[in-house]
């Protein structure tokens, strides 16, 4: 069968012809496509009435097949990736190192063999950039697809929930550093550094022996695997959480709204309301689940700010300088944003380290049995500056 398709603006026409021995049909299937509509075919070009017949049968059965084959489906691509630490994120001094080999669900986890070595412009400087060490996480694993682009989506699905959950496990930023590589089309290799900007940086060479801080997935992250798999609201809040921490440094305006919208998610997935109007007494209700209603309270101008932002464009903190980190002395109010910005993230964290455990959970809601956590989070206290000079 030869396919050739024209068009644009959501509109496609498709034009199918059928070859036997070598020679094409008289007739030809043509589909009509558009966004948001059902297909449309016809067939065109049938010449008499004996070769009409067979070559609408050949074609009744294409179409029939191809009906009952979509979304199926069928073929199977082994694919390699790498995840790692989000360059530029605040973290430990030294980069965290995968301990073992982890199996989860079809996929492969295992520490790369070597470090990897890059830099990071700086924002709001054209000159300055920032060295970044980190050892890469290599993921193996099979997906299932009509070919390898639909299958290098579903396999992207499964890394970006994957790297969202570490995030959560070991309180830092992941990503994934590089997208599903078929190993069809050969194995995949880490290199040494970035050649085009380490090299003057970085001494040349390969990396004796991996530096960093050894962790492990926790007992929990199997299931925590599972449950974000099967609950929608869950993996989105778990995504929704990781944007806000790589937002937060350069645009923490909108890292606070992420990190307010991955609360909201997860009492929404407790509680099975879906409502805009209980969105306000949900976050507040979310936040005693994650830090206690002492601290909560403290909070109470949270979701006031978030909807400055998303409703009026309201910035809230240091946007206007990229990278800055301000003393500000004479705004109490950047002070408190920055507090409220920090306790945000820390109850989204906990709040989904508790659902991902399940402590707390819809059955728990509704039979009334929902807790406060055993201990919370610091009280705000006033921070006093001293300056010589």
């Amino acid at each position: 069968m030869n396919l050739s398709s024209a068009g644009q603006y959501g509109e496609q026409r498709i034009e199918a012809t059928l070859y036997d021995d070598g020679e094409a049909l008289a007739s030809k299937l043509i589909i009509r496509t558009q966004d948001g509509v059902n297909a449309e075919y016809t067939i065109s070009g049938v010449l008499g009435e004996e070769q009409g017949e067979r070559e609408t049968a050949i074609w009744d059965d294409v179409i029939t097949k191809a009906a009952s084959d979509a979304g199926r489906s069928a073929h199977t691509f082994p694919w390699v990736a790498v995840i790692g630490q989000t360059p530029g994120i605040v973290r430990d001094r030294n980069p965290i190192l995968l301990d073992k080999v982890v199996r989860l669900d079809g996929l492969r986890i295992t520490p790369g063999d070597k470090q990897l070595r890059e830099v990071r412009p700086v924002a709001g400087s054209i000159v300055g950039w920032q060295p970044w060490i980190s050892n890469p996480i290599m993921v193996h694993g099979k997906t299932q697809g009509y070919d390898w682009w639909d299958a290098r989506e579903r396999a992207s699905q499964e890394l970006n929930r994957l790297v969202g959950l570490v995030s959560l496990a070991w309180s830092t930023c992941m990503d994934i550093r590089e997208l599903p590589h078929p190993l069809e089309r050969g194995a995949f290799e880490l290199p040494d550094s970035i050649p085009w900007i380490a090299e003057p940086i970085f001494l040349k060479g390969k990396v004796d022996s991996l530096m960093g801080t050894e962790k492990s997935l926790p007992d929990w992250f199997h299931g925590a695997w599972t449950l974000a798999k099967k609950r929608k609201k869950i993996s989105t809040a778990v995504s929704m959480h990781m944007e806000g921490m790589r937002l937060r440094q350069n645009h923490p305006s909108l890292g606070f709204v992420a990190f307010v919208s991955a609360i909201e998610a997860i009492y929404l997935e407790l509680s099975g309301r879906d409502r805009n109007d209980e969105l306000t007494e949900s976050f507040n209700e979310a936040l005693k689940l994650a830090v206690g209603s002492e601290t909560a309270a403290q909070m109470s101008a949270a979701y006031g700010r978030r909807s400055l932002t998303v409703h009026t464009g309201r910035l809230h903190g240091a946007e206007f300088i990229p990278g800055g980190h301000l003393v500000d002395l004479s705004s109490p109010i950047n002070q408190d944003f920055d507090w409220i910005l920090h306790m945000t993230q820390e109850a989204s964290h906990r709040l989904l380290l508790r659902r991902l455990r399940e402590e707390i959970s819809p059955q728990k809601f509704k039979n009334d049995e929902l807790t406060e956590p055993s201990v919370a989070p610091p009280r705000m206290t006033t921070s006093s500056v001293s300056i010589t000079g």
